[in-house]
């Protein structure tokens, strides 16, 4: 599957318009948007909420320890 892709991506290096006969190849080869691309908008859009929680809960986690920090230093004071 890979194979033929860089062949046509090859071809559209030296002879761009050889791959442009208005139809299913030009379409596949030439017209195509990028996989990648949508992937990686589709990856960023998942992964930046989760990022988000997960600072979230580190952030909550360390605001108890410093609070029982806090406790128990105050509470060996007295």
């Amino acid at each position: 599957m890979v194979v033929p892709l860089l062949l046509a991506a090859i071809i559209n290096t030296f002879s761009p318009n050889l791959l442009r006969n208005e139809g299913f190849t030009q379409a596949l080869f030439v017209d195509s948007v990028p996989v990648q691309s949508a992937a990686s908008a589709v990856t960023t859009a998942i992964l930046i909420p989760i990022v988000l929680a997960i600072l979230v809960k580190v952030n909550k986690i360390e605001d108890k320890s410093r609070t029982l920090e806090k406790e128990e230093s105050m509470s060996e004071n007295d």
